[in-house]
């Protein structure tokens, strides 16, 4: 009976031991093959996204190259005036950029003005030949244009023709400056690129052909890849924007890859990067090899410490393998009892961790779904709250007695409330997005053809109203407002300042953009405000002095205070961008340098600072009167 009993005992153990070590390993492989199956997505997701990576720097890279070369040639046309000073600009680039075999400069009529060469006269005119057989009409709209890759019939060198339009201070057309550009220089930058320790970059064209490789035979004999798939997927499809998705495929050296391409759209090249398939791969296999030993191992431990504690786990062993079935149909966060034996107490605690990482994964998952969540919420109240100001500023301006009209810089109507058409009894239906001359046939007398797009200087306060005749019968005036004068006297700066005008009546039409023009006022201003602040000394009020008078051919702005002025030195420097009297951190230092380049650059005026009778500074700004600008 005893031994009988014994013989029970130990089927019993048996039992609960094969049953622990089943339960056991069906947990580790459910749980090791789950994260191995993350792990090998993860890892080959970490794969694309260092491919994508790579040809987006490879791609940036060649995309740097032409857009560099576009850059300064552009740079080289919007820095001169004349067409001699052109002529010496393109002779310091073709000096500066070895890639630019030459240079012409064309009018209009493509009328070649110019021309600088590194090659002989024979060799040179080539490039004429070129031109007209692929014109490029679209430089005239004042776009940039790049040619398809072409083959010198001597050297063998690939060649593209870049074109930039050239345009005076006020934007007029002039012509095109056109430089055909050697792709040689191209290749050893491609070189360069490392993809992995043995990938390889090529760029193709539209064609398919290879414009760009280390191998630079393959790039002589003009090979053409679009047997490849990378190449086939941007030969068949105009997609310039964004990348391919990663794919496998037969590289260009005939080993299987994993590679994309990224188009360039301008110009019309994709960068194709591959690394063999093996290198790519071998992060993923060396993981995976590692977690499945890691695994294995956990397994047979499992199996050797249930059938050590077998024995000794009857009851407590039975809760721990219902606790785990529990678990496993889905009560996540149902935690194993810890009684019993210290083995099984700590098993059960180990069971317990593996069940809070899991539980934490979850958690994770649902924070990061309501943060999701909250993001969308907080996007769609923003776009809720831009409607209803974009409904209370439309609300505003058709209520307001006034009428309003805001033209945009294409001098066309914009804004042309209720108020507005009671006045000129015109429909905005009919006026919106149309001319003033469309709309008001009076525009073309004589009398007005000199208004157009002009602003009319009169009192400083509303110098960048932007202001249009209205024909009826009698001369009505309809402003937009922007009154740097009003602004600055809500500031605190100026609430003590005196302000004396000095206005002629008779102020002729300028041409300017009032925005800019405000804020050079405003600029100006403030820092004069600033400076008499500052002048605790000084007994005298705080006053500025503002003059507006026509001097021919200008019109005159003078802004004048009473502050302590400032030395020789300083006045030399303060429209030097960054240069500042101020402590650090009070100031950038690019307030008057901007108002400088905004006068002189975009209006074509004149902005100077000299010391004022009064001990302060007197700022003069020179605006061209309608008619006179430069040209």
């Amino acid at each position: 009976m005893k031994s009988e009993t014994s013989g029970k005992s130990h089927n019993l153990a048996t039992t609960l031991a094969i049953a622990f070590v089943l339960i056991s390993l069906a947990t580790l492989i459910i749980a090791g093959g789950f994260l191995l199956f993350v792990l090998f997505n993860t890892q080959r997701d970490a794969v694309a996204g260092r491919q994508r990576i790579v040809a987006l720097q490879a791609a940036n890279a060649v995309d740097g190259f032409i857009q560099e070369k576009f850059n300064v040639m552009e740079a080289a046309m919007r820095l001169t005036r004349t067409t001699e000073d052109r002529k010496r600009a393109m002779q310091v680039l073709l000096g500066l950029q070895p890639a630019f075999r030459q240079l012409l400069l064309l009018d209009m009529q493509d009328k070649n003005l110019f021309r600088v060469t590194r090659l002989s006269r024979n060799e040179s005119f080539r490039l004429d030949r070129q031109l007209e057989r692929a014109p490029f009409p679209m430089v005239k709209e004042g776009k940039r244009h790049i040619s398809l890759v072409y083959v010198d019939t001597i050297s063998s060198e690939p060649l593209v023709i870049m074109a930039v339009p050239v345009r005076t201070v006020l934007g007029d057309a002039l012509g095109a400056l056109v430089a055909e550009v050697n792709l040689k220089f191209m290749w050893d930058l491609v070189d360069s690129l490392e993809v992995g320790e043995t990938g390889y970059a090529y760029v193709v064209d539209r064609d398919g052909r290879l414009i760009a490789f280390g191998d630079t035979a393959r790039v002589l004999k003009g090979e053409r890849l679009d047997h490849l798939k990378p190449v086939i997927d941007f030969t068949k499809h105009d997609n310039h924007e964004g990348h391919a998705e990663v794919t496998t495929f037969t590289g260009i050296t005939g080993k299987k890859v994993v590679g994309t391409h990224v188009p360039l759209g301008t110009p019309d090249w994709a960068v194709i990067t591959e690394l063999p398939l093996k290198v790519a791969y071998l992060p993923v296999v060396q993981s995976a090899g590692t977690s499945a030993v890691i695994i294995i191992a956990m397994a047979i431990l499992a199996a050797l410490a249930g059938t050590m504690v077998a024995r000794r786990l009857a009851v407590p062993i039975l809760n721990l393998a219902d606790t785990a079935t529990r678990i496993e149909s889905g009560q996540i966060g149902l935690q194993a009892s810890l009684e019993g034996p210290l083995e099984v107490i700590r098993l059960a605690g180990a069971f317990n961790n593996m069940t809070e990482r899991l539980q934490v994964m979850l958690d994770t998952e649902e924070e990061r779904s309501r943060k999701l969540e909250g993001e969308i919420s907080q996007r769609i109240k923003m776009e809720g709250a831009l409607r209803e100001n974009e409904q209370l500023l439309t609300n505003i301006l058709e209520s307001m007695d006034e009428g309003v009209l805001v033209l945009n810089r294409d001098f066309e109507y914009q804004i042309f409330n209720r108020k507005l058409e009671e006045i000129l009894t015109t429909s905005r239906d009919v006026a919106l997005g149309r001319k003033p001359w469309d709309v008001f046939p009076a525009f073309r007398t004589k009398a007005y053809d000199e208004i157009t797009e002009k602003v009319k200087i009169g009192e400083l306060k509303g110098v960048s109203e932007r202001q249009l005749p209205i024909p009826s019968g009698e001369d009505k005036w309809v402003s937009e407002n922007f009154s740097p004068l009003k602004d600055a006297q809500d500031h605190d700066d100026f609430k003590q300042i005196k302000i004396i005008k000095e206005y002629d009546e008779s102020i002729p039409l300028v041409l300017c953009d009032g925005s800019k023009v405000q804020q050079v006022f405003l600029n100006i201003l403030k820092n004069g405000a600033e400076a008499m602040a500052e002048n605790t000394g000084d007994e005298r009020p705080p006053t500025f002095i503002l003059r507006v008078q026509e001097d021919d051919p200008w019109v005159r702005v003078e802004i004048e205070d009473n502050g302590p002025g400032m030395d020789d030195k300083t006045r030399r420097s303060i429209f030097v961008p960054f240069f500042t009297t101020k402590p650090v951190g009070q100031g950038t230092g690019l307030g008057l340098s901007v108002s400088y380049f905004i006068i002189t650059e975009d209006h074509g005026g004149e902005l100077g600072a000299y010391a004022a009778d009064s001990g302060g500074t007197l700022f003069v700004i020179r605006l061209p009167k309608a008619g006179k600008q430069n040209t």
